[in-house]
């Protein structure tokens, strides 16, 4: 069996690390899995970007036209929007190639075009990274108007502007008459499109994002944390993301102001964080702050994860929740808001802390509670810890993973064979 993934990066941000680790568990059960990209990021087996520098040049043109069209009739916007408008020759590459099933991962920032989309044949399955495809132009809409289909102007549209989620969501509608096999990553994801106006009758099946959990593993605290230069004795507590503080949806605002009101009887506590970032300070409303950077090195990241005692994860939203299966693997309980796919992934006071949404005081009671867990001698720490890394190793397997998407592929193929 032939799978053609398209994937804008293949590494470039959390859903093309999913991406890749969807093809990498295809290829270890012996599928003929390939990834296509428009960025020309990284190596692998099976991995194909741009065919040459004027594919690149042009794609980039094709980026930056977006961009400017985009801010100019709609203004600017906070959160990540895609227009998606700007043809591309994705369709004849792919009847070319033949393959058996075509994979879309996230093929934004104008990779595809809508259109291009609507003109894939054969059998289609379309990986959801987070809520772009049913709702209009923004990535992460915590409205309703993508359930209701945009009837009506958006209250916070400005005057004289256009309202670019409605009018992409009716290019949506228009192009799409052909309905994709969805994979959602989360139950979360996979109610958001029953509840869609878009794609209620579109079919859809929940598959985790994998991960292979030999990398991502437990060592000795006290080992991860010599081999990273820190102090074997203090308490460490753990963020990261993509953009970690530039992205409001990762919510670093949100930890920012947890941390102001978190209070500790655990003393030397201190900060971590990793992903690339505006400068940061020296600490954190008193707690000294160590930021890695950009962490490419998947074992390095595993050791960093190992080293923490807790690891938050504040986002206003997330699909699935990547970071928080990778800290919990290597045995470090996570504590986040109950939102989206998170609530798949943790459990509250048994692998980690779910707060209420968008409560601070909550956030940082979770912290705290969950610190003292992992410090205190013979307390709930190595079983919250066994408990963490258990259910990411039953859940999100690789060859489990990729098991259930060759299923998906076998039964998508034999539904639309003559």
């Amino acid at each position: 069996m032939k799978v053609i993934h398209l994937s804008r990066s293949s590494s470039l941000g959390g859903a093309a690390r999913a991406a890749m680790r969807v093809h990498r568990a295809l290829l270890d059960q012996h599928v003929d899995s390939r990834v296509w990209t428009v960025h020309g990021d990284g190596k692998g087996p099976n991995l194909k970007g741009p065919a040459s520098g004027s594919d690149a040049k042009r794609y980039i043109r094709r980026l930056r036209q977006a961009r400017r069209i985009m801010n100019l009739v709609a203004g600017r916007s906070e959160n990540y929007r895609s227009l998606s408008m700007m043809p591309s020759d994705w369709s004849a590459k792919l009847r070319a190639a033949t393959p058996d099933i075509t994979h879309l991962h996230w093929v934004n920032a104008e990779m595809m075009s809508i259109a291009d989309i609507g003109r894939l044949s054969g059998p289609v399955v379309w990986t959801l990274h987070d809520m772009w495809a049913f709702a209009g132009a923004h990535h992460v809409d915590l409205s309703a108007r993508w359930q209701q289909g945009y009837p009506t102007r958006g209250a916070d549209v400005p005057a004289l502007r256009l309202d670019l989620d409605r009018w992409l969501w009716r290019q949506k509608r228009k192009h799409w008459r052909r309905p994709i096999q969805i994979v959602a990553p989360s139950k979360w994801m996979a109610d958001c499109v029953a509840q869609s106006a878009l794609m209620s009758d579109w079919p859809v099946t929940v598959i985790g994002n994998p991960l292979d959990t030999s990398i991502w593993a437990q060592q000795p605290k006290a080992k991860a944390r010599r081999a990273l230069g820190l102090d074997p004795d203090c308490a460490y507590i753990l963020f990261g993301a993509f953009n970690a503080s530039s992205d409001p949806t990762k919510g670093f605002d949100l930890l920012n102001e947890a941390l102001a009101r978190f209070s500790s009887t655990v003393p030397d506590v201190r900060f971590l964080m990793f992903g690339n970032a505006r400068k940061m300070p020296d600490n954190l409303h008193g707690i000294a702050l160590q930021a890695f950077g950009q962490v490419n090195d998947d074992r390095k990241l595993a050791q960093i994860y190992a080293a923490a005692d807790l690891s938050v994860v504040p986002s206003r939203m997330e699909s699935f929740g990547q970071t928080a299966t990778e800290a919990m693997s290597c045995g470090t309980p996570v504590v986040a808001f109950s939102v989206g796919g998170l609530k798949d992934i943790v459990t509250h006071r048994q692998t980690g802390y779910l707060a209420q949404p968008y409560d601070t005081a909550d956030l940082a009671r979770g912290m705290a509670w969950t610190l003292e867990q992992m410090t205190t001698p013979g307390g709930e720490g190595a079983a919250m810890a066994a408990r963490a890394r258990a259910h990411v190793a039953a859940a999100f397997d690789m060859s489990a993973v990729a098991r259930k998407y060759i299923e998906l592929y076998q039964d998508l193929k034999g539904r639309q064979s003559p």
